[in-house]
């Protein structure tokens, strides 16, 4: 089955994300969407399935398989992008990496997401790698994941260790999940921290709409609250051609 997506609209970003401060949050490479598939539903993809999943909702890594892709901010940034998912000892289990590669217009750490699309005089990488579990107990779904996180500039470099946990059940043929991603200690570099960015997701998402006699439509929906209280909803649809 092929898939085009057609839309992705009504994502939020938040201002203090794309803002050129000095301390926010950090690494870079947890500010973009993980993947092709994410982006094009809004962002809203705590309740999405497939490996890119593991990205979003550690419970939602159901469907074995695996994703490679590479995106590009303008001629400035690269990001890549990498999941596999697997079973072992009856337990879904994934793996998972994020390797964004930039130059920072920032003289110092962190540095702002909106700043992507142009190519600044610091050269600086950003990583995410994750290890995933997932287990269903009475119908509900649950997941855990841990992450080696660190971001570069120059000289210097910041790293830590992040968690993610989340829930996720099928209800009337929607699939709800709610997730805490990257919740764990601050990052520091020459002196200034950077906190990771701790986000409280839920959403849904309702696959296999029928539109006509080759196409389906999903649609999908989910608010964020982030860690100093900001609320980001966001939504987006995709058509598939079968």
């Amino acid at each position: 089955m092929g898939g085009v997506t057609l839309a992705m609209l009504l994502t939020v970003v938040s201002s203090a994300s794309l803002s050129a401060q000095l301390v926010g949050p950090a690494p870079t490479v947890l500010l973009v969407p993980a993947g092709p598939r994410a982006l094009g539903l809004g962002d809203a993809f705590v309740a999405g399935d497939g490996p890119e999943a593991l990205f979003y909702n550690p419970a939602q890594i159901g469907s074995r398989g695996s994703m490679l892709a590479i995106a590009r901010f303008g001629s400035a940034a690269t990001l890549g992008t990498f999941a596999v998912v697997g079973r072992a000892a009856g337990t879904n289990v994934a793996f998972g990496v994020r390797f964004l590669d930039f130059g920072t217009t920032v003289d110092g750490f962190p540095s702002p997401a909106g700043a992507l699309p142009i190519r600044g005089p610091v050269d600086a990488t950003s990583l995410d790698a994750m290890l995933a579990a997932e287990k269903s107990w009475y119908g509900i779904r649950f997941g855990g994941a841990a992450h080696y996180v660190s971001e570069q500039q120059g000289g210097g470099r910041a790293t830590g260790v992040l968690f993610d946990a989340g829930a996720s059940r099928e209800v009337a043929g929607i699939s709800l999940g709610l997730s805490v991603r990257n919740a764990g200690r601050h990052l520091a570099l020459g002196g200034v921290a950077g906190d990771p960015p701790t986000r409280v997701t839920l959403g849904g998402m309702k696959e296999g709409i029928v539109v006509g006699t080759f196409f389906d439509l999903g649609l999908a929906a989910a608010v964020t609250r982030e860690e100093r209280g900001r609320l980001v909803p966001a939504a987006g649809a995709e058509l598939t051609w079968e």
